[in-house]
């Protein structure tokens, strides 16, 4: 059995360290425990990051929707003032 203090796969070395361990056994178990502690952690961190990106991207999904808008609007009104400039053109032309 492996001693926790050289243990390479324990993330959470401190944890194993500061504990007094009676049996071997114990160390193991002990020195999992701080592994599944730093796990959590390190889902719990990528969850908060995950969410944080969602919400990220449904307001950028909110902005976008309104810059299209507002180009389908300029739009409209580019084509309304050149219908009406070749109206004009083809009056003065006459």
């Amino acid at each position: 059995m492996r001693d926790c203090r050289s243990c390479r796969d324990c993330e959470v070395k401190s944890i194993c360290r500061d504990r007094e361990i009676e049996e071997g056994g114990t160390r193991l178990v002990e020195c999992l425990r701080g592994m599944l502690l730093a796990e959590r952690q390190a889902s719990k961190a990528a969850k908060q990051d995950a969410d944080l990106l969602t919400k990220k991207v449904m307001e950028l999904e909110i902005i976008l929707n309104q810059e299209i808008k507002l180009r389908d609007q300029a739009e409209k009104k580019l084509n309304f003032l050149q219908r009406k400039l070749e109206v004009f053109s083809t009056k003065t032309a006459c």
